[in-house]
């Protein structure tokens, strides 16, 4: 069964059957457990020059070596960690970005200049997404398939 957890339109989905957890309750207080750590750790991270390694943060906020943990099991808690790093992000809370496998809360002009392009480059691919579905409407291309 998986529970989806609102905050503030924003929401985790957590299958409880897989982490072990039977009630909301249980989730709400694992995620903010989460959330309060990746805080915690990202004070000693500002900068690129301060990164930290995706699966050393696994490591410190689970207590688990990365490579020890199964694979599936680990990219699921991968991915949540992900999701509240964007949360943390669009709420202003922590602007931790990510390049190549580290992650850094961003401090310089340098920093900022990357997570543009990022941006931008993103941007641009959603503008060619629009102008594709424009095109297989309008130009009828729906009929070649």
């Amino acid at each position: 069964m998986n529970l989806l957890l609102w905050k503030k339109k924003k929401k985790i989905r957590v299958n409880k059957n897989k982490i072990g957890y039977n009630s909301e309750e249980d989730v709400v207080e694992l995620i903010n457990n989460i959330k309060s750590k990746i805080k915690m750790i990202f004070k000693s991270h500002i900068g690129e020059n301060n990164a930290i390694m995706i699966d050393d943060l696994f490591e410190r906020i689970f207590g688990d070596n990365y490579h020890d943990v199964e694979i599936y099991k680990r990219n699921y808690w991968l991915q949540v960690i992900l999701v509240i790093i964007r949360q943390l992000r669009s709420k202003d809370e922590c602007f931790i970005i990510k390049k190549r496998n580290s992650l850094f809360v961003l401090k310089t002009a340098d920093e900022l200049d990357y997570y543009k392009r990022i941006c931008n480059r993103d941007i641009e691919s959603l503008e060619n997404a629009k102008r594709r579905a424009y095109d297989w409407v309008n130009k009828e291309k729906w009929r070649n398939i």
